[in-house]
């Protein structure tokens, strides 16, 4: 996800940097969705072209996602160049503003299409509403229901519903159809309505902040410093009994990241 010299360690600053990313996301996805609204017609013309779907990109790990997305939007050798930098995430950081006036011609090589630039899209989207969610990437809970883990699908249906059309949703639901699994494909259906469950929308950051280290290297440290790191970067808020509770949440999120199956 992040940059390819590992060994450089994001500074307190750089990861505030990242946090303020995370509104853009959101106001990415409601000005696009005002487009839409505005003008349809020409958003189908546009978009929706042959075989337009991005379901079976969840299968994928999101490293792999990612490398292609970043392909599709012709930013790829940019971000190959940034990450090599002396101070990569501060590179990585900058560029959305050097390529925010680009327009776009069919990404590297300039073969692809609109339709492949808005699936790609959302599949990136829902890996990191996932990641901020569940505190991993949507792949993760994939390649978790392969191994039979059914609460685990249903949990990425209700990140993003078309993941019923993937190949390992359809077979679940399909051998449910045959076995007359009633109570089961009702579940699936509850899942599309979108609701997370009393998932804590204030630890987004938290979250972001330990796939960070994880990627890096650097969830390993002592669990007290990584307390201090979250303290001190904004990741949770400084109230009565903090120290306490992002210790224990450090604590199951180097549980959670260890046994990821995509790693």
């Amino acid at each position: 996800m992040l940059a390819e010299k590992q060994s450089v360690k994001p500074t307190t600053e750089e990861i505030k940097a990242f946090f303020l990313l995370l509104p853009l996301l959101d106001r990415e996805r409601r000005e696009f969705q005002l487009e839409i609204a505005e003008k349809p017609e020409s958003f189908v013309a546009k978009f929706l072209t042959s075989g337009f779907q991005w379901a079976h990109l969840y299968e994928v790990p999101f490293e792999q996602l990612l490398k292609v997305f970043l392909a599709i939007a012709g930013v790829d050798r940019l971000v190959a160049e940034a990450s090599k930098e002396d101070a990569p995430y501060k590179a990585l950081l900058d560029l959305p503003q050097e390529i925010g006036d680009m327009e776009w011609s069919g990404g590297t090589g300039g073969k692809f299409t609109y339709g492949d630039l808005l699936g790609y899209m959302h599949a990136v989207i829902g890996s990191l509403d996932c990641l901020l969610i569940y505190g991993c990437y949507l792949h993760d809970l994939i390649a978790e229901a392969r191994q039979g883990d059914l609460q685990s699908l249903l949990k990425a249906i209700r990140i993003d519903p078309s993941v019923v059309t993937g190949p390992t949703a359809s077979l679940f639901i399909s051998v449910s159809v045959v076995e007359g699994d009633k109570p089961f494909l009702k579940s699936v259906g509850v899942a599309m309505s979108g609701k997370t469950g009393r998932q804590a929308r204030y630890l987004k950051k938290f979250r972001l902040l330990m796939q960070l280290l994880h990627e890096v290297g650097e969830l390993g440290r002592p669990t007290r410093e990584l307390m201090e790191l979250a303290l001190s970067v904004g990741a949770y808020d400084r109230v009565p009994g903090a120290e306490k509770n992002v210790s224990e949440l450090i604590r199951k999120a180097k549980k959670l990241k260890h046994k990821t199956i995509s790693k």
